[in-house]
């Protein structure tokens, strides 16, 4: 194709290519899907969508270990798989979100439970598995700064959308 005729978004991605030293027969795009097993965003896991907010379901996830302590996929029960997110998402729902911290982060009140609860509503709702009811990653930042208010959270889609099995 003449350079003329292409778009100057077409005409730096080939400039870029050339410069990058990739052969003009290897492509830059993937259609493998690869990625840690519990930070993957369930639309990339499942269909190999990537959107802007795919990498704000691994931000959430990462909020939901450090403010649990436990891992994103928790494989010790007997013959069952539990992701963190429905493990969090069931106790919120039921009003226990201060049981889901942990324990070293609110012991002898060094931090207030109430700032710990937002970071764990942010975690949830950055890891929502619905991709247009997460927030982007600036919203979120600004959620846990305190800038911004966290919104309720809203109920997941009934069935399992993304369960353990589909990507253990």
């Amino acid at each position: 194709m003449d350079m003329g005729l292409q778009s100057g978004k077409e005409r730096r991605m080939k400039l870029w290519l050339r410069s990058s030293g990739a052969p003009r027969s290897q492509s830059h795009l993937t259609t493998r899907v690869a990625g840690t097993h519990g930070y993957l965003a369930p639309e990339y896991a499942l269909y190999g969508q990537l959107t802007e907010k795919t990498d704000v379901y691994s931000f959430g996830i990462v909020i939901l270990e450090i403010m649990t302590g436990k891992k994103a996929i928790d494989t010790s029960g007997s013959s069952e798989v539990v992701l963190i997110t429905d493990w969090v998402w069931k106790l919120i729902k039921v009003g226990k979100a201060e049981k889901v911290l942990d324990e070293c982060l609110v012991e002898n009140g060094v931090n207030p439970k109430g700032i710990m609860v937002r970071f764990l509503m942010v975690g949830v709702l950055c890891a929502h598995v619905m991709v247009a009811l997460r927030p982007t990653i600036a919203d979120a930042l600004r959620m846990l700064e305190g800038d911004i208010d966290v919104p309720a959270l809203l109920d997941r889609p009934l069935g399992n959308t993304f369960t353990a099995l589909e990507i253990y």
